[in-house]
């Protein structure tokens, strides 16, 4: 029994470890796409009612997130103006 509680305790923790890993991960995603859509969405207003401010919008094709990855691969560096560069190329096998 004593074996089995420090295994499932064992077991516990990978899957709080995992979750902490997906919250930051899902963070650093919505990180990203608020830094593209401000970079390159339209500032868009609510015209029709009461001119409000309704933020930044950049509208995107749906993906085949398993082709994308199977065809490319991506590389980012920081750049010399403080920033980051992101590199993608057609991987040699799916040429």
């Amino acid at each position: 029994m004593a074996d089995q509680a420090k295994e499932t305790e064992k077991l516990r923790q990978k899957v709080a470890d995992a979750d902490a890993g997906s919250a930051q991960l899902s963070a650093m995603v919505d990180a990203v796409l608020t830094a593209v859509a401000l970079e390159y969405g339209l500032h868009v207003t609510d015209e029709e009612a009461s001119g409000e401010e309704l933020g930044w919008r950049l509208s995107l094709p749906l993906v085949d997130v398993a082709e994308l990855r199977r065809r490319y691969e991506i590389h980012a560096r920081k750049n010399a103006s403080g920033g980051v560069t992101i590199g993608v190329m057609e991987r040699e096998a799916a040429k």
